[in-house]
């Protein structure tokens, strides 16, 4: 979970402490997820601390870039690989799969399935009829406010 300010509590009591923090954290997080268009789609704030946490790899960039920059943003699994330089598209998913997790475990994301996979719907939605992942608004805009392009 993200919290990129600095809240103090103070209390004589350690576990009085305890209990204001976790009811600060608790409020946090109802003040997070209501603000979310879906529960496993972040905000942009999200996505932004999220990113600048990350020590994204060349090809994981690559592939957010392309992403964002396709039309309607959307991309199937070949090409998100061949974005990266990969030869076949079980590479893409399993790279842009972890990253996806990663995100959606440090936003605090809940998943719409059960599967590994489902970490990916974190970053964009799956269209069964083309193939193609089209990516939320809400990354695109945070890649830009990054100036990740």
């Amino acid at each position: 979970m993200i919290y990129p300010q600095k809240h103090s509590l103070t209390s004589d009591d350690k576990e009085m402490a305890l209990l204001k923090a976790k009811a600060w954290v608790d409020a946090e997080q109802k003040r997070r997820s209501q603000q979310r268009r879906l529960s496993h789609i972040g905000t942009q704030e999200e996505y932004v601390a999220a990113l600048k946490a990350m020590n994204l790899s060349d090809k994981k960039r690559a592939m957010l870039v392309a992403h964002k920059n396709a039309p309607e943003r959307r991309l199937s699994a070949e090409q998100l690989a061949h974005a990266a330089g990969w030869a076949n598209h079980s590479t893409a998913n399993l790279h842009y799969g972890n990253l996806a997790h990663d995100i959606a475990f440090y936003i605090g994301l809940v998943a719409t399935k059960k599967d590994r996979s489902a970490s990916t719907y974190a970053l964009g939605e799956y269209d069964e009829s083309t193939s193609e992942w089209i990516m939320h608004e809400e990354v695109a805009n945070a890649l830009e406010t990054l100036n990740i392009t």
